[in-house]
C-alpha cells in the first residue's frame, strides 16, 4: 500500500461563511416567547419585560438573524396588531398553538426591541399563502 500525506494548512481559507447561516428562530409556541424571552413577571426582567438571562445566552452565541413570528402563526399574525400601547393591542386566538389567548404583548416592536438589544438582523416573515384579504 502506498503511503499518502496529507497537509493542513490552517491559514488557507477555501471560502468564507455566511454568519447569517447560523440564523435563529422565535415563535408563539409553548415557551418561546412567553416565559423564555419574554417575561415581565420573572425576577431578572429587565424594564422591558426581557429575561436578562435569556438575552446574554444569546448574546454569547452571537445571533445573527432572528426570523418572527415564526411558521404557522405567521399565517394569522398581522404585524399592525403588535404595536402601539400594550394594553391597546388587539387580543386573538392563536389557533395553531393550544387555541391560547395571545394579547400580542410582545408584538412587532418588542421584536424589533430585541434585535436591536442584541444586535442582530431582524427578518419579520409574513404569510403568502393562506390568508384571503
Amino acid at each position: 500500500m502506498k503511503a499518502m500525506r496529507l497537509n493542513i494548512t490552517p491559514e488557507r481559507v477555501l471560502f468564507k461563511r455566511d454568519p447569517m447561516l447560523y440564523g435563529h428562530f422565535l415563535e408563539h409556541f409553548h415557551r418561546q416567547i412567553y416565559g423564555g424571552v419574554y417575561d415581565p413577571t420573572a425576577p431578572f426582567a429587565d424594564e422591558d419585560g426581557f429575561r436578562t438571562d435569556v438575552l446574554e445566552a444569546l448574546r454569547r452565541i452571537r445571533v445573527p438573524i432572528i426570523r418572527w413570528p415564526g411558521g404557522c402563526f405567521a399565517e394569522t399574525y398581522d404585524w399592525r396588531d403588535g404595536v402601539g400601547p400594550q394594553d391597546q393591542r388587539k387580543r386573538m386566538v392563536n389557533t395553531n398553538w393550544g387555541y391560547v389567548v395571545e394579547d400580542n404583548s410582545f408584538g412587532t416592536h418588542e421584536f424589533m426591541d430585541l434585535c436591536s438589544q442584541l444586535g442582530c438582523e431582524p427578518y419579520v416573515n409574513g404569510n403568502v399563502g393562506s390568508v384571503v384579504l
